[in-house]
């Protein structure tokens, strides 16, 4: 293993990753701070190319070319470029910088540091959401005469922080049973950050995140190494579901969203969307519409000026026809081999969870340009590779 010391370049991705919650509220001369740390960033890492970006995985030559597709389409189909549309086509590219660089770091002894970034960034992000701190993208759905809030801080969307607060939830609910083994302080600490997570989830009533949360936690009995211990998870995943459904329950307002899309299939326009993009996908069957221009043109025919299908792998068909989707497909599913075969070896397992979090959420919320998506992405690629020679898991025990 690669013992080498952190450098500045080093805490500067973690300082990325930690601010990820708050890369849409501050902005510096028309940039967010992630953009800005991250210029830095790269700058310091091109003093130790080999650290950060030496390693690169077959698998990521898939996603590369999927990119491509959907990046070309994308200048070919814009009425015009400026700075605004040329940062948006880009995105894609700085996702492949960032897997990769979350991949190097991982397989050479840093995927705890990586996965407890994330850790602490949801559990910042949670807390504030909890707080009601800096509340200003919450918004009103009335019930008869009653108006309830779902609350999001940080000029965030509602699902996207359900999601990202699920981060926080599901290691909290690992450690803070002791499925890894930890002192008893952080034990502490991650089920109380489990239970602020959880408050904060509630608070952003979306039924897509608390469905990615819950196959998440369901997942976690897939990582146990034989049955006794499956049988143990089994149980303490149905205590945990039976206590989180009584408090979610006895919210309103998450209480009616609930019913209301039991009893009447209310999806919030997913189907209407869905319908759209099928039905346009012929038009451009091969290559799609663009990563990023396909949301003007599902946009078009709804009266909107754009659109996003609120499903990622709807949104890359659409994006980049069969065949950008297939190689998609291709790299995300050698991603999952890889979460799979590792699930149950130190702290991959949280990774493992992470993913298939994830991938639930994936089903009703665009994550086909969320970062820390593509991280957890990363992490899982390294974990086969990387993790089995990686030190005992971070707040052990001696």
């Amino acid at each position: 293993m690669n013992k080498e010391k952190d450098s500045i370049a080093d805490y500067l991705f973690y300082l990325i990753i930690l601010i990820l919650p708050f890369e849409e509220m501050t902005t510096v001369y028309g940039g967010s701070m992630t953009k800005w740390i991250g210029l830095v960033f790269f700058f310091f890492s091109m003093l130790n190319v080999k650290r950060f970006y030496g390693a690169f995985p077959k698998i990521l030559i898939y996603y590369s070319l999927y990119m491509v597709i959907g990046v070309t389409v994308d200048f070919i189909r814009a009425p015009y470029l400026n700075d605004s549309t040329f940062t948006e086509f880009s995105r894609p590219v700085l996702l492949l910088v960032l897997m990769l660089v979350s991949y190097n770091l991982a397989i050479n002894g840093k995927l705890k540091h990586i996965v407890f970034c994330l850790f602490f960034s949801a559990v910042i992000f949670s807390w504030l959401q909890f707080l009601e701190i800096d509340s200003g993208a919450t918004v009103k759905e009335r019930i008869g005469y009653e108006k309830f809030d779902r609350v999001a801080v940080l000029e965030s969307n509602q699902n996207s922080a359900a999601r990202f607060f699920s981060l926080n939830i599901l290691l909290g609910i690992i450690y803070a049973l002791n499925l890894l083994k930890s002192s008893i302080m952080f034990r502490i600490f991650a089920a109380v950050s489990a239970i602020v997570g959880l408050y904060a989830l509630i608070k952003t009533s979306s039924r897509g995140g608390l469905l990615a949360l819950s196959f998440g936690v369901m997942c976690i009995a897939l990582t146990a190494k034989d049955m006794g211990q499956k049988i143990k998870y089994v149980i303490i995943i149905g205590a945990i579901a039976f206590a989180a459904g009584t408090v979610i329950m006895s919210d309103t307002l998450f209480r009616y969203r609930i019913y209301s899309a039991i009893n009447t299939g209310e999806t919030t326009g997913r189907t209407q969307i869905w319908d759209v993009a099928f039905s346009l996908l012929p038009d451009s069957l091969f290559f799609g519409f663009g990563t990023r221009m396909h949301l003007v043109t599902i946009g078009e025919h709804l009266g909107l000026s754009q659109r996003a299908t609120h499903n990622t792998f709807i949104a890359v068909l659409m994006g980049t026809g069969i065949v950008g989707f297939s190689l998609f497909m291709f790299f995300y599913g050698r991603t999952f081999l890889c979460a799979w075969r590792s699930r149950t070896v130190g702290i991959n397992r949280v990774v493992f969870v992470w993913f298939m979090m994830a991938f639930a959420g994936a089903m009703s919320m665009n994550m086909e340009c969320c970062k820390w998506f593509f991280i957890v992405m990363a992490l899982a690629l390294a974990s086969e590779r990387g993790m089995q020679r990686n030190a005992p898991p971070a707040f052990t025990q001696k």
